[in-house]
């Protein structure tokens, strides 16, 4: 319950809640703030550029992409489904 918030236009007997987007912060902010924030971004922006540059990718034999993006699910942190997605060393 800490990370809902009341909705202002629920009656007290139809009490609706909708999700606190500050309530999760995964770096902090302020003077609490990762001190690995910057590092991180890197890593992750490293590792993606290296996988773009070394594989091909396609999606698997079959698979509909809308059916990814219609699947997605939010739950405080989003839920994905499988994203079935073929890699193949570049030569």
């Amino acid at each position: 319950e800490r990370w809902l918030k009341q909705s202002s236009n629920a009656s007290a007997d139809n009490i609706k809640f909708s999700t606190d987007a500050t309530a999760f912060v995964p770096f902090a902010g302020g003077f609490a703030n990762c001190v690995g924030k910057n590092l991180a971004i890197v890593e992750m922006r490293m590792v993606v550029a290296l996988i773009v540059q070394k594989f091909d990718m396609r999606f698997a034999e079959g698979y509909d992409h809308k059916r990814w993006e219609e699947g997605i699910e939010d739950w405080f942190v989003v839920k994905t489904g499988e994203l079935p997605v073929v890699l193949s060393a570049r030569t």
